[in-house]
């Protein structure tokens, strides 16, 4: 029996022996050849998604919508060759253009022009991403420039998520002064980015071993890449639908509201908050030698607009569930894009005033803000026609 002990036990260190050995091989192996992700991505990279927009939901636009990310996390092509003038557009949903196919997304169109005109191969990614507000584009700016130091120009369409998201949308519960706050980053950088470091805000070394490790690191990587596999599958990385029926339930709730609000809250603060972060955006570019062209939002909101463009509206909503006019809404977007043209005139950046440039109309919209295939057109074209007149173009 004692025999029979001892040859169990020799067998249980034999192993165990075993199991040390091959896990010490596998750290050794893994820390030569396995490099974690440890960017700080816009989207989740490779990711190809098809969404079917409804022509009578989505006036002016027709087909399937095709996106498709790069290695890099932007809607885009890959990074062009090092000598290619490489752009990169932050914004929210209006430069997202989630409904519009690939080649129609109006960054695409802009590559597409620059290359065909400029004599000068360049290179535009997509970093727009529904919701994102000036916010999001100030901590992206901080850790996407020196990630990726190819990059020779940001353009900025940011206010439009400032003004009904982070300002109407919140009412009373506004905080001027959120970004100072400690818990600012903590839910700013995981809104902004998709692929986030797991240890980008950690002190490993007080952390125990075991989590120090590449084994760990590579199996926390595994069971992401199980979860996101199927959030892919169930569609969790859109808010809207693939049809997008989401934009009729939300244009019938505004529609059957009560009295439309005529009077907008007090923007001072809120257009004071939007100037520091414009500002934040340009001193961190500033800092990586990247050069800053902010633009305008445009906007179909006018005092005169035609009952059958009214139909296509839902945004504007507070926190109780009551809506803007279009007056009041015109009203603000116009106070939006004003602190954008004189933060522009103050630090002496450069500037397109896009929403004095397209009509108010069912040509260039299929809702209040976002581009249709001709509205994206346009916006590549003056964007085309403003970097063709400038260095290293011109």
């Amino acid at each position: 029996m004692q025999r029979r002990i001892i040859k169990i036990l020799r067998a249980i260190l034999l192993a165990a022996c075993g199991l040390l050995i091959g896990l010490g091989l596998t750290e050794a192996l893994l820390r030569l050849f396995y490099t974690p992700e440890d960017r700080f991505l816009v989207w989740r990279p490779n990711l190809a998604r098809e969404l079917y927009p409804a022509s009578e939901i989505f006036p002016g636009i027709d087909g399937v919508s095709r996106l498709i990310t790069s290695s890099d996390g932007f809607r885009a092509d890959e990074f062009g060759d090092p000598g290619d003038y490489q752009i990169l557009v932050l914004g929210g949903s209006t430069t997202e253009c989630l409904y519009l196919d690939q080649p129609e997304t109006w960054t695409q169109i802009l590559q597409d022009l620059l290359n065909s005109q400029g004599g000068h191969t360049s290179w535009v990614g997509n970093a727009g991403r529904s919701g994102l507000n000036a916010r999001h584009h100030m901590v992206q700016v901080e850790y996407l420039l020196p990630q990726f130091p190819q990059i020779d120009a940001i353009v900025v369409l940011a206010g439009v998520n400032d003004f009904l998201l982070t300002r109407l949308r919140n009412a009373d519960g506004y905080n001027p002064r959120f970004m100072e706050s400690a818990e600012a980053r903590a839910r700013a950088i995981p809104s902004a980015f998709k692929v986030v470091p797991a240890d980008y805000d950690l002190d490993r070394s007080n952390e125990p071993f075991y989590r120090q490790t590449a084994i760990w690191r590579l199996l926390r990587e595994v069971k992401s890449a199980i979860l996101r596999k199927v959030a892919e599958e169930n569609g969790e990385f859109f808010v809207q639908d693939e049809v997008g029926q989401f934009y009729a339930q939300e244009r019938a709730r505004r529609h059957s509201s009560g009295p439309y609000l005529d009077v907008l809250p007090d923007l001072t603060s809120a257009l004071g908050e939007f100037r520091t972060n414009l500002n934040a955006i340009i001193d961190h570019a500033q800092k990586n030698g990247v050069r800053v062209v902010l633009m305008t939002q445009p906007s179909i909101w006018r005092e005169d607009l035609p009952s059958e463009l009214d139909a296509w509206l839902w945004m504007g909503e507070d926190s109780q569930g009551r809506y803007y006019s279009v007056g009041a809404l015109a009203e603000g977007m116009a106070m939006y894009n004003q602190v954008v043209l004189e933060v522009c005139v103050e630090r002496g950046v450069e500037c397109l005033d896009l929403a004095s440039l397209l009509p108010k109309d069912g040509t260039v919209f299929y809702d209040e803000i976002h581009f249709n295939e001709n509205g994206a057109r346009l916006v590549a074209s003056a964007l085309a026609e403003f970097f063709l007149t400038r260095p290293p173009f011109h």
